[in-house]
């Protein structure tokens, strides 16, 4: 049953009210919607804190949100209705406490509007900011909501003409007039003071309305009998991002010195990055947002700021026609459309979001009405989880004009765990290797140039086809014989087309440790979410230089690593227990793809890896290969077939899932005539052939690997008309 209703204008200050009652064990929802059903309310809830968003709101519009919602809680017979207000005073305080007097018809609100404990109090009806009169401090150069005076009453009189009184230190409460509704503002000089009244009024049975910040409720969670459950705890991660969309200058100093003295990454979003939203829908901002991703993976602390290095916003704002009152707001959509990326990428990472606004915004983006606090990680400081899609994420938020200058660098060092050997201070993408990954042929115009535009069309076409995974430049897409910077075209293109709908894996090994080294880490940059390091080819290299050369490779990057082993083209065997070693020793390395066609070596890969205390993924490179891998403990296979037959390869896979193994071997044994064909010339000729007679226009491999006898063009039409004939695609 709901004891305690907690009506705040923003999402900061819901949360860090709420968590005062959370972090204390009381079963405690928070809600970003004002209309609730009764099915979204939990049983056993006794605090529920509703986030208006009426800060930015005109007074007009934010008294009647507010009024609806104490009406609704008043019909619910809520006990006590507290509106909470900002500890500096922003908003429409009062239109929105007076919305609260006049729903609970001629009520009577007592405002305790001080935070002792952070050094903001209300002396005479007057509120100070560590000292200073309010309208002097920061707040009163507040870029949103300057705060232009001082003394509470006359805040409140500027938006509403209820009747207003002040309730100093040493005065009792009088008797009050009951056909009107009033404020009675409270000195709160100390947290004294707080108790005292709050015993005042429960004695007098007067707490029914109340208004004032987190310092109010920090004292009232202890006046209140409530039912008390154990304190959820927050989980360590490997990285932490910040999204700073404060513009408050006390922030500014925070991140500038987490910068200096903590060791965080600091990117500064240009003016079309920050209030242009539709840019991160363009190549350019997608671009842009797996740049950021990239940089998360490579570095433990991040922060992406918003504020304004010059004079330039101004006219930006009128050279593109943008209102004062939507900036907030386009950050807070810059911010989320980032935030969303990595989230996608499936980084292991805590976000911390600096502004109501920011948070809010993502989570509108996403379609999450409900946040659940978890607790709170310093004073002002909320740790929370929201639920998007398949993730769980772990947030945090601070009010922008909150904590000291070194409260980032706290933070960071209570959520951040030390990584593993290997990783130093990185952080590693999680990907699951499982199903069919798609090694997508390279379409080449006659010239032998990229086409990019089927590139894009063949994603396209393997994505309907079901394929899990798209693998661009492998062996069948001749990663062997483009130059670096067309692979670099290929995996832009291929990222940017998937959208991260199925994981990108990278072919970025090369003859050299230093240019695999190159090659991986342009492709981490550029945003794969695997790296296929095929083994060092043509000088014939020891078990011990193979190790060696996987192992300082990993040391550059944070991308996972599949080991690729394909000794007939290589000349480089890697044998099974090289495998299990570098499985065991190596975190980043989390997969290995065998295409020797030696089913006993593909077995060894899976037996010798099964026992890990990690997953490690053992994928057939061999087509023929992929249901009795999948049987034996295998995780799926990378198949050049699927380029030709998306559906049915992808359908083996999924019917194993499924248990169908009948119907998963039917599956497997339709693809043997077309294999056959592979007798007659290069496999990754007759494949690409095969695409192009279905009608694709992608072109011939590149000279001199590119011929296919006359006898073999023939036997391909006849099996792929056969194929058609069935139904195959």
């Amino acid at each position: 049953m709901v004891k305690l209703l907690i009506i705040a204008d923003d999402f900061t200050g819901a949360l860090d009210t709420g968590i005062q009652f959370k972090k204390r064990g009381i079963s405690t929802q928070v809600f970003t919607k004002t209309k609730l059903e009764n099915s979204e309310i939990r049983p056993d809830t006794e605090v529920l804190v509703i986030d208006s968003e009426s800060r930015p709101m005109q007074k007009e519009d934010a008294y009647l949100k507010v009024k609806k919602i104490t009406e609704w809680a008043i019909a619910r017979e809520v006990q006590i209705i507290f509106k909470k207000t900002d500890s500096a005073l922003r908003g429409n305080i009062g239109a929105e406490v007076k919305a609260v007097a006049d729903a609970a018809g001629n009520g009577k609100v007592f405002f305790l509007p001080g935070y002792p404990e952070i050094h903001r109090v209300t002396k005479n009806g007057t509120h100070y900011i560590d000292g200073e009169l309010l309208e002097n401090s920061v707040f009163g150069k507040d870029p949103f909501e300057p705060v232009n005076m001082s003394y509470i009453p006359d805040i409140i009189k500027k938006e509403s003409d209820v009747a207003v009184e002040v309730l100093k230190r040493s005065e009792k409460i009088p008797e009050l007039a009951k056909d009107q509704p009033e404020i009675i503002v409270c000195d709160t000089v100390s947290t004294e003071d707080i108790d005292n009244r709050l015993d005042e009024l429960i004695e007098k049975n007067a707490l029914g309305l109340l208004a004032g910040c987190a310092g109010l409720a920090d004292r009232l969670v202890e006046k209140i009998s409530f039912n008390r459950q154990g304190e959820m705890a927050f989980h360590k991660t490997d990285g932490m991002y910040v999204a700073c969309g404060s513009l408050n200058k006390i922030t500014e100093q925070q991140v500038s010195y987490a910068e200096k003295n903590g060791g965080f990454t600091r990117i500064h979003l240009t003016m079309h990055q920050k209030l242009m939203p539709e840019y991160y829908g363009t190549a350019q901002g997608r671009s842009f947002t797996r740049e950021i991703a990239g940089l998360c993976q490579r570095r433990k602390k991040v922060i992406v700021d918003t504020f304004d290095s010059d004079d330039s916003k101004e006219q930006f704002l009128k050279d593109h026609k943008i209102e004062q009152e939507s900036v907030r707001f386009r950050i807070s959509d810059a911010h989320g459309c980032i935030v969303n990326e990595l989230v996608n990428q499936g980084l292991d990472l805590t976000i911390l979001m600096t502004g109501g606004d920011t948070l809010m915004g993502y989570m509108k983006q996403i379609g999450c009405t409900q946040i659940e606090p978890i607790c709170e990680i310093e004073q002002g400081v909320v740790v929370s989880k929201i639920k998007c899609g398949g993730h769980s994420i772990q947030v945090i938020s601070k009010s922008g004009g909150f904590g000291t200058v070194d409260i980032l660098c706290r933070i960071a060092e209570k959520v951040l765990h030390k990584n593993s050997k290997l990783k130093g201070e990185r952080i590693m993408k999680k990907v699951e290797l499982k199903g069919i990954i798609t090694p997508i042929l390279t379409p080449m115009k006659a010239d032998e140039s990229m086409n990019t535009e089927e590139l894009r069309a063949q994603i396209e076409r393997l994505i309907d086809g079901g394929v899990h995974g798209i693998f661009p430049f492998g062996t069948n897409g001749e990663g062997y014989i483009l130059s670096e910077n067309e692979k670099v075209e290929v995996l832009e293109a291929t990222i940017d087309q998937v959208k991260g709908r199925v994981p990108v894996y990278a072919g970025s090994g090369c003859i050299s440790t230093a240019d695999t080294i190159r090659m991986s880490r342009k492709a981490e940059e550029l945003g794969a979410d695997v790296l296929s390091i095929i083994t060092p080819s043509f000088a014939v290299a020891s078990q011990k230089e193979l190790y060696d050369h996987y192992v300082e490779v990993a040391k550059h990057v944070d991308t996972p690593i599949v080991l690729y082993n394909i000794p007939a083209r290589t000349g480089n065997k890697l044998l099974p227990q090289t495998v299990a070693r570098l499985a065991r020793d190596v975190d980043i390395i989390v997969g290995a793809k065998d295409s020797s066609g030696d089913w006993e070596n593909l077995k060894a890969y899976i037996h010798q890896t099964q026992d890990l205390d990690k997953d490690f993924f053992v994928l057939s490179g061999n087509d023929s290969l992929i249901l009795p891998a999948l049987k034996e403990g295998g995780t799926g296979g990378i198949a050049g077939c699927s380029n030709v037959y998306p559906h049915v390869l992808s359908s083996i896979y999924n019917l194993f899932k499924e248990g169908k193994l009948e119907d998963a071997q039917a599956a497997q044994d339709s693809i043997a005539s077309f294999r056959a064909v592979f007798k007659y010339g290069n496999p990754n000729t007759v494949v690409k052939k095969a695409v192009a007679m279905l009608g694709y226009p992608v072109g011939d491999c590149r000279r001199p690997f590119n011929y296919l006898c006359d006898e073999g063009v023939e036997a391909l039409k006849r099996v792929l008309k056969e194929n058609a004939d069935k139904g195959m695609n």
